[in-house]
């Protein structure tokens, strides 16, 4: 079983950690690190850090037998950012406060019209 345990802030970035059990081996632990700049506006919430983390090593564990062993620490990528959000796991971004009048104003436009 795979656990998401936590997370530390840190300036460079943050780091996820997860704990792997099972019943027929030793228990391992893996830390994943996401740099600073991967989030902000437009880019990563810190809320997906963990989902996108936990996929990413979920791939891995399952190639493991192909690939080698895993390794204990990892970092994300840009592709590995780019493949979540083309995934659609990523969250749904909020519309910007000028998106959100544009759309006030067609839905304007569409009720008067359909009043004609």
């Amino acid at each position: 079983m795979l656990e998401y345990t936590g997370f530390t802030a840190l300036a460079l970035g943050r780091e996820y950690v997860f704990a792997l059990h099972g019943a027929d081996a030793p228990a391992r632990s893996f830390t994943i690190m996401i740099a600073a700049a991967a989030f902000g506006p437009g880019r990563l919430k810190y809320q997906e850090g963990p989902d996108l983390c936990y996929g990413k090593l979920q791939a891995a564990l399952a190639a493991e037998d192909l690939d080698g062993p895993v390794r204990p620490r990892q970092q994300v990528t840009e592709s590995d950012i780019m493949a979540y959000r083309a995934s659609g796991r990523a969250k749904a971004r909020k519309p910007t406060e000028e998106q959100r009048l544009e759309a006030k104003q067609r839905a304007k436009v569409h009720r008067s019209s359909s009043f004609v």
